[in-house]
């Protein structure tokens, strides 16, 4: 009797779950055919790919298909330029999951867990339409960065990404997407997962994606006990980031100005972010992550 080498299904942890490579791939299926009439030149996106008809040139980066390399400037200049053609087909797609201290949280499923799963779930849909996709993490900066993934095997690779990912730090969104803006990557979909927490705001860091020409899209994960608190008198409370402790009475009216304050919160990132043309969707944790997802599929605002 001998051993058999696990199977990459075997490989899937507890985080994504058994059946959620089947989930992924009705989620691919229904984009397909969603999107299956629209041009290329009618996805969002400014994109290049290759074509008949030339029209630019850009540096090489890691990962690039090194056949669109032209070779006699690279003879002449000792440079690795690629040439771009006008037909849009190829797509980049940024991944940026916050793994704070505070995203270390919520029932029955953390937070930062079911961000992971939202991103697998869009790298998925990426992967499957030959679309690079990068994945990064954060919390007071980037804490770690993929190479450029194609094809729907990939997905694996997500996946042991994302789960070596732990929750650590403060948030700090201006510093990370910053950074992040100023690295040099081709231009596409940079799409954000987080719970927003951060004393400073992100206005700043939505300011630099976009000086950058980043289509930006929002993923606001939000614990339902944020939204309901069940608290009641006495009770002391942790800043999950910081660990400062403060005692606070609960009563009906605190209570009731406390769902206010979250409510127009939420409210008016969403107003705010419409006005940047930033994509925004409000994820609660009790929602299947399939199911945001296919939300987000059929109002358009997802288009990979």
């Amino acid at each position: 009797m001998h051993n058999q080498a696990p199977s990459q299904t075997d490989r899937v942890s507890e985080v994504f779950g058994t059946d959620f490579l089947k989930k992924l791939e009705y989620l691919a299926v229904v984009a397909k055919k969603l999107f299956s009439g629209m041009q290329k030149g009618e996805r969002r996106s400014t994109r290049r790919g290759t074509s008949v008809e030339f029209a630019d040139y850009r540096e090489y980066s890691q990962g690039d298909d090194l056949r669109h390399i032209d070779w006699n400037i690279y003879g002449r200049l000792e440079k690795l330029l690629l040439k771009m053609y006008e037909e849009e087909a190829e797509l980049f797609v940024y991944l940026l999951v916050d793994v704070s201290r505070s995203m270390d949280w919520g029932t029955p499923v953390r937070k930062v867990d079911y961000a992971k799963r939202v991103a697998a779930a869009v790298a998925y849909i990426g992967l499957s339409s030959q679309d690079r996709v990068v994945l990064s993490t954060f919390n007071e900066g980037l804490s770690e960065k993929s190479e450029p993934l194609q094809g729907k095997r990939q997905i694996f690779s997500v996946f042991d990404f994302l789960e070596r990912a732990e929750s650590f730090g403060k948030t700090d969104l201006t510093a990370t997407l910053d950074d992040w803006a100023r690295m040099k990557m081709r231009k596409g979909i940079a799409i954000v997962v987080s719970d927003f927490l951060d004393e400073k705001g992100v206005e700043e860091g939505l300011k630099a994606l976009r000086t950058a020409r980043f289509e930006t899209h929002l993923v606001h994960v939000i614990d339902p006990q944020e939204l309901e608190p069940d608290l009641d008198g006495h009770v002391e409370v942790i800043d999950s980031e910081s660990g400062e402790k403060r005692q606070v009475f609960i009563s009906p009216e605190v209570m009731k100005k406390y769902k206010e304050e979250v409510t127009g919160f939420c409210a008016d990132f969403e107003r705010r972010c419409s006005e940047r043309g930033v994509g925004y969707v409000r994820a609660t944790t009790d929602v299947p992550f399939e199911d945001l997802i296919l939300r987000m599929l059929r109002r358009g605002g997802l288009v990979l």
